[in-house]
């Protein structure tokens, strides 16, 4: 005789499994969303104006805060915590700050700092989203 298992469905289960099915759509549209942002910037970045141009010394610490940012969120995401959110709307903000270093150094002057800021912008209010839409 066979025994055949009982799997009782809860509204908390149900909650619970639409939780972590939101979390993990946001998941991946933010991962994606950085890798395709990220190649498009380098891909298309311009020759830079002065390329020997002074980098002032809060650029190179927000530099490397950003990469470090970066390499947390994409652990935090590959752990599924929701704090990587946050980790990312964090990384957005430092990339907006390497946006306004481009325009103080002269780096690359034009209009290549606004579409560096956009972009971040636009990652840190897809992060803050991210977090709002899987909260609860």
């Amino acid at each position: 005789m066979r025994k055949e298992a009982v799997v009782v469905v809860t509204e908390e289960r149900l909650t619970q499994t639409r939780r972590i099915d939101a979390q993990r759509t946001w998941t991946r549209r933010l991962a994606i969303s950085w890798v395709a942002s990220i190649a498009a910037l380098i891909l298309f970045e311009p020759v830079p104006t002065d390329a020997n141009a002074a980098e002032p010394a809060w650029a190179y610490v927000t530099a490397y805060t950003f990469l470090g940012a970066l390499a947390a969120m994409a652990i935090g995401m590959r752990m599924q915590r929701r704090w990587a959110y946050g980790v990312s709307a964090g990384a957005g903000v430092l990339g907006m700050l390497l946006a306004y270093a481009c325009l103080a150094s002269g780096h690359h002057l034009g209009a290549w700092w606004m579409i560096e800021m956009v972009t971040f912008g636009a990652l840190t209010a897809l992060s803050i989203t991210a977090a709002e839409r899987t909260s609860s």
